[in-house]
């Protein structure tokens, strides 16, 4: 069983991860407990000399359960310069309600408003929900699946010579897997793939995912290791189909 988790995660590490809808998957790890709890995150890159960059990410997740609801909050901005000159400018705010129906089955509620500077989206707004269900269960590994829509409101910003800024609204689907094991009592690895479909063009889609590996510091602080892909197969003009992020940081649980 050690050695499929670890063939595993090399595969999920290789072709799972990437990054639309905030992936909230890491977090669930802590909403059996009741009562208030969450986490804070950062991460900082920098250099100096032939290149002069600077890289911050900052970020806070927190829980609170009773009974069987379970509400959300999530908070995340990253802010970067290379030579002087801004390459990164993103933030994100993601609530979810949660209500558990059953012990493998759970029904939730989403709205997410999200910017980010270097694709041009000004603004995304979106509101949705959905079915989760556990699709297996062993002593150290899970795997579920949620099923759900989201209406969206996104704007792009308007350039000159282009022709796609401004407004637009409509639905996806969204779809999503999620894994999670642990590979010993210090190690944890969470890995999730969405695919959003357009509802009234499938042509019109993106592939989302994202994994994550934590390997425990202390008690209540954890070194987190993070790589994110994201494909859109219509993506903004300019803006290439394709991103790839990793991060490297820790984040600090109370």
């Amino acid at each position: 069983m050690r050695g499929f988790r670890l063939m595993g995660l090399c595969w999920a590490l290789y072709v799972a991860p990437a990054y639309a809808i905030v992936n909230i998957e890491q977090q669930r790890g802590a909403i059996d407990q009741q009562g208030f709890n969450g986490s804070l995150h950062a991460a900082v890159d920098g250099a100096t000399g032939n290149t002069d960059k600077v890289a911050l990410n900052l970020g806070a997740d927190l829980r609170w359960r009773r009974k069987n609801v379970v509400d959300i909050l999530l908070l995340d901005s990253a802010y970067g310069q290379s030579n002087g000159v801004r390459d990164t400018n993103r933030a994100f705010v993601h609530v979810r309600h949660i209500v558990i129906v059953r012990e493998r089955r759970s029904v939730e509620l989403f709205a997410q408003v999200e910017h980010d500077e270097f694709t041009r989206l000004q603004r995304r707004a979106l509101l949705g929900g959905g079915l989760r269900f556990r699709l297996f269960e062993a002593t150290h590994d899970h795997l579920d699946l949620g099923v759900g829509a989201m209406y969206v409101q996104e704007t792009l910003d308007d350039e000159p010579g282009l022709t796609d800024g401004g407004t637009d609204y409509f639905w996806r689907l969204n779809s999503y897997l999620n894994w999670q094991t642990e590979l010993n009592d210090t190690v944890r690895f969470v890995s999730t793939a969405y695919y959003q479909p357009a509802l009234d063009d499938p042509e019109d889609f993106r592939l989302l995912a994202d994994a994550d590996l934590k390997v425990k510091l202390a008690s209540n602080l954890d070194l987190k290791l993070s790589l994110e892909i994201a494909h859109d197969s219509r993506p903004p003009q300019t803006v290439e189909p394709t991103d790839v992020r990793y991060l490297t940081g820790i984040e600090l649980h109370f």
